[in-house]
């Protein structure tokens, strides 16, 4: 059982307490201390400490957590969770002469003022330092030897002691090669991202590598490779590809060429738009309106958008800019299907037309067309 109580630290006005082994709910109970800061789970308890799936899952749920609270003396006693492993952090695979600017050992100082980063025992690769902020920066020496390189660091709230971190880089001298062959199911119409990620003598993964598409390798329509090493956006077709991925050191210009494969499945269905009928609106009257519903077969939320442009129109006289799918001056389209707002400006008689797209993820999209006339005030 997970559940949240009031503590005495207005700061961190919420502690997570937690009594089960359950993945799932310690795996909730995660996501609820991204957002309150405090978790404290039963870590006194035989579940804990002997069976391996358990602390397995308390290892996920530690992950990029400040500290866990012990379950004696809740309110006042912080320690940490005995095994040491609980609260990793991989900052990634390098060469010597890599330049290194890795994040934060956790978003704790995100949350809370004055969480500062003490190196307590162990040791970085020679040329890398931590900041009081978590980051970790520098260029890894040239004559670092291979190895993993772990270290603890002392985490406090101001003079006060909290708790600690054990985090790790791993340092490769030797050429990139090949670690993974990647495959991905995106669905079309809904956003997807996937890491294509390779790594330095076959372990970790680098932020310091730079990753592109290989010669005459391309993408789907909605999908692109991004630097970092993911490839995302939202498909518009359905259909299997193999893209080839590069990926360079830019520290000495070696690379690694890999596959990764994506199948793009095709709309699960259509979105069904049943259109309103609009009235006219007024000049500097509020005007509140639903463009009508949308739905899917699975009950998909829906969300409406009208994309605007400009065209430019030559004619006899000359030329003019002609604006397109605008909707009448005062009034905005809200995600949830409502146009309100206070119109400014009227329109012809003619009114103006605007079309509404309903869009919902895996889904076909839906379009209505709307006539608008804005009257003017009396």
């Amino acid at each position: 059982m997970i559940h949240a109580m009031k503590a005495p630290n207005a700061e961190r006005p919420y502690i997570i307490h937690s009594t089960t082994a359950d993945a799932g709910m310690i795996r909730g109970g995660d996501m609820a201390l991204a957002m309150l800061g405090r978790i404290d789970m039963d870590v006194t308890s035989d579940w804990a400490k002997n069976d391996p799936t358990n602390i397995y899952c308390l290892r996920e749920a530690a992950k990029n957590i400040l500290y866990v609270v012990a379950q004696s003396n809740v309110m006042n006693h912080v320690t940490t969770y005995a095994d040491d492993t609980a609260a990793r952090n991989d900052l990634g695979c390098y060469m010597p002469g890599d330049n290194v600017d890795a994040d934060k050992l956790t978003a704790a100082s995100d949350l809370f003022d004055g969480i500062v980063y003490e190196l307590c025992d162990g040791k970085l690769p020679e040329g890398l330092t931590l900041n009081a902020d978590g980051t970790v920066t520098g260029t890894i020496a040239a004559d670092t030897a291979d190895g993993v390189y772990s270290f603890k660091v002392a985490v406090k709230d101001g003079d006060e002691f909290i708790g600690w971190q054990v985090a790790w880089f791993q340092v490769t001298v030797g050429e990139l090669k090949q670690i993974d062959n990647y495959v991905g199911v995106a669905q079309r119409g809904a956003s997807f991202q996937m890491y294509v990620k390779s790594g330095k003598g076959g372990v970790g993964n680098n932020p310091a590598l730079v990753y592109t598409l290989g010669e005459g390798s391309e993408l789907p329509e909605g999908l692109f490779l991004t630097q970092n090493g993911t490839i995302e956006g939202l498909p518009t077709e359905a259909c299997r590809f193999t893209a080839v991925i590069t990926a360079t050191a830019p520290s000495d210009g070696t690379s690694v060429t890999y596959p990764a494969v994506v199948y793009v499945k095709d709309y699960i269905g259509d979105v069904t738009y049943t259109a309103a009928n609009l009235p006219a609106a007024k000049v500097g009257e509020y005007y509140c309106v639903s463009v009508g519903t949308a739905t899917t077969a699975d009950c998909t939320s829906v969300t409406y958008t009208h994309t605007t442009g400009y065209a430019l129109v030559i004619n006899e006289t000359g030329w003019e800019v002609k604006f397109l799918n605008f909707l009448p001056d005062g009034l905005t389209l809200y995600p949830n299907g409502i146009i309100a707002g206070v119109p400014t400006t009227a329109t012809s008689e003619e009114g103006v037309d605007v079309t509404i797209g309903a869009h919902a993820a895996g889904y076909k999209d839906a379009e209505a067309a709307f006539h608008f006339v804005v009257n003017p005030a009396d």
